[in-house]
């Protein structure tokens, strides 16, 4: 027979880890953002100036840091930017 008060298997994730993978899913997001330039591009409209700002890290990442700069550019001509 069971113990009632054992632990199971199946007890829901902590707030600590809910918030981990919620703050490492923002990240991840985040640094797929530059694919909106892509969609902006292929339907010929300007990216909003809030958008610019908002990816002012990336751009700054990808001038100091070659290998950064390498991985944005395999990511965005996958999208189908001119890059």
């Amino acid at each position: 027979m069971r113990d009632p008060d054992a632990p199971t298997s199946s007890a829901p994730p902590s707030s600590g880890a809910a918030w981990l993978w919620g703050v490492g899913s923002l990240l991840i997001l985040y640094l797929l953002s530059p694919g909106l330039f892509v969609v902006f591009h292929h339907f010929g409209a300007t990216p909003p100036q809030w958008l610019n700002s908002v990816l002012t890290p990336i751009a700054w990442a990808c001038q100091e840091f070659p290998f950064v700069s390498r991985l944005y550019d395999l990511y965005l001509a996958f999208l189908g930017a001119p890059v």
